[in-house]
């Protein structure tokens, strides 16, 4: 008989949780169902919301653009040391505190004076 009663009790707990999430769900600014699904294939600009399920679409889209300003920034870094106008300069070091004086060396950038264009 006690099994029984906790058994019940077991499953009228379950059903007022699963009553409360259906509920949180169907209250939600952000429902996770058609809305979501038209939102991956509408364009525009759109946030993807911790709240809910994510929007993949949204996210994946966010990751290439910043791949893509990471790539600019990659290839403006490599014409400015191509050209000249940057360029890494190797120091030697001292350890103050090691007895066999092993040199360590330290890379600095150095951001030279923009060149006019002569084209």
């Amino acid at each position: 008989m006690a099994t029984l009663r906790y058994t019940n009790g077991l499953l009228t707990l379950i059903a007022v949780l699963l009553t409360l999430h259906l509920w949180t769900m169907w209250v939600s600014p952000h429902r996770a169902g058609i809305e979501g699904a038209e939102s991956a294939m509408l364009p525009g600009e759109r946030t993807a919301y911790a709240v809910g399920l994510p929007n993949a679409a949204q996210q994946r889209k966010q990751m290439v653009d910043l791949l893509k300003t990471i790539s600019s920034q990659t290839d403006d870094l490599a014409s400015l040391f191509s050209s000249g106008r940057a360029r890494v300069r190797l120091e030697e070091k001292r350890d103050g505190g090691s007895s066999q004086g092993q040199a360590t060396r330290s890379v600095s950038p150095t951001r030279l004076a923009p060149v006019p264009d002569t084209r």
